[in-house]
């Protein structure tokens, strides 16, 4: 899942956060609508997630 998130994000696993200053930054709303949905899966979505990787759903 947490491959799927990252993929969702526009990341790749194993990226390493980069912290350039001190200031607090906020995501535009579109972007943190984004960042919510990249995080939020259907039943369908997810059953299907898992069937592509070998998991029965019941397993989780």
């Amino acid at each position: 899942m947490s491959n799927e998130i990252a993929r969702c994000t526009g990341l790749e696993r194993g990226v390493e956060a980069v912290d350039t200053s001190s200031d607090v930054i906020f995501p535009t709303s579109q972007y943190m609508n984004q960042l919510k949905k990249s995080v939020s899966f259907t039943k369908s979505e997810l059953t299907n997630l898992l069937t592509e990787n070998g998991i029965i759903f019941e397993a989780i």
